[in-house]
Order: structure tokens, then C-alpha cells, then sequence
């Protein structure tokens, strides 16, 4: 693929789903046309995770499994190729949030249209943990980055899901130090951040 058109192609797979939920679908589909072309570029991999994941987060029951089990099989594929890679450790960390999360009848789905991927709370910790580096580890809650926020939101999660809330709470409050995120996906993150953390169980 032409470089230019090739970057031009995964900006505007970018900005797509920084937009309205109605275009991801268009940005997964470019994402899919320069994957076939470039199979092993870690951005066109990158935004095709993204898209595809996101999907998933926002499809009723079928089509969340349906994009699952393709995010799934791409997500190998970035991993397979850049083993060390922080963001496809993220996302994997966050899928396996995801699946170990499924209600009774979303697994009960992906079980008869395929199998249940084999993951766990701990699995993803552990990925979602590996995102975070020493520096990072090592400073304050103030100094939190927009850039990390969501993963702290979901190691957040994670620690609550498996029922260890003091932990839950330290991520889930680094958070709410974002105050006022550009992103409204961010803004969201907040403020389920705060829903949480609001519940009986931290009272």
C-alpha cells in the first residue's frame, strides 16, 4: 500500500471511532481493507483491534459475541507478531475483563455459536498490570495521564469484579483526578468510576 494512503486510511480509522457509535462499523471496515493489504502493520492491527473490540462493547448479545470472537483472532495475530506491545497487552487484559464479566446468558451464547475463550479476572490483571510501568508506578495520583486513564479504570474494575476493593479503590480513585477529559469516552470512565465507588460496598 502507497504510504500516505496507507497513513491517510488509519488517521481516518482514528477519528472515525472517536465519533459517534454509528461509525465504527465504517471504521472497522477500512481497518479490514488495509488489514488484507498490510497484515502485519502494528497501526492498521491497532485500529482494527480497537474497532472490532469496541464493537463488541456496544452490539446486543449476537453481535457482541459475533465481534468477540473476531476480536479475539485478530488480537492473536497483533500479539503473535509484537509480543511486548503495552496497548495489545491492554486490550487483552480488557477482553479477558470482559468475557470473565459476561452474564449467564452471554456466555451461554458464545458457548453455541463457538466456545468460551479460557480467561480469567487474574489473566487479566495480570495484562492490565503490565501496561503500567515503574515510572508510572511510582507517581502520584495527580500525575495521571489522560493517555492511562482507561487502563487504570480497568484495573479498577478488575480488582472490584474479583471482589478486592481496597485495590479497586486506590485505581478507581486515580481516575476521578482526571477531572475534565477532552474524551467523552473518558468522561464515562469517570463517571462509572464515581458510580462504583459511590456503592454500599465502599461505604
Amino acid at each position: 500500500m502507497d504510504q500516505e494512503v496507507h497513513f491517510i486510511n488509519v488517521f481516518h480509522c482514528r477519528v472515525l471511532l472517536r465519533k459517534h457509535s454509528s461509525l465504527q462499523c465504517l471504521a472497522h471496515d477500512y481497518a479490514l481493507e488495509a488489514h488484507e493489504l498490510e497484515p502485519a502493520d502494528v497501526e492498521v492491527l491497532s485500529v482494527l483491534c480497537s474497532s472490532t473490540g469496541k464493537l463488541a462493547e456496544d452490539s446486543s448479545t449476537v453481535d457482541k459475541v459475533k465481534y468477540g470472537f473476531e476480536f479475539q483472532k485478530y488480537l492473536d495475530e497483533a500479539i503473535a507478531i509484537y509480543a511486548d506491545s503495552y496497548e495489545f497487552l491492554h486490550m487483552r487484559g480488557r477482553f479477558q475483563y470482559q468475557v470473565s464479566t459476561l452474564d449467564p446468558v452471554e456466555k451461554a451464547m458464545a458457548r453455541a455459536l463457538g466456545s468460551l475463550p479460557d480467561v480469567s479476572l487474574t489473566g487479566a490483571l495480570e495484562d492490565l498490570l503490565a501496561k503500567q510501568n515503574v515510572f508510572f508506578l511510582e507517581k502520584t495520583a495527580y500525575d495521571v495521564s489522560p493517555d492511562e486513564i482507561e487502563n487504570i479504570f480497568f484495573i479498577g474494575k478488575t480488582y472490584d469484579a474479583m471482589g478486592d476493593y481496597p485495590n479497586a479503590k486506590i485505581y478507581l480513585e486515580k481516575v476521578l483526578f482526571n477531572k475534565d477529559p477532552e474524551c467523552v469516552v473518558e468522561r464515562e470512565y469517570v463517571d462509572e468510576a464515581t458510580q462504583i465507588l459511590e456503592s454500599t460496598k465502599y461505604l
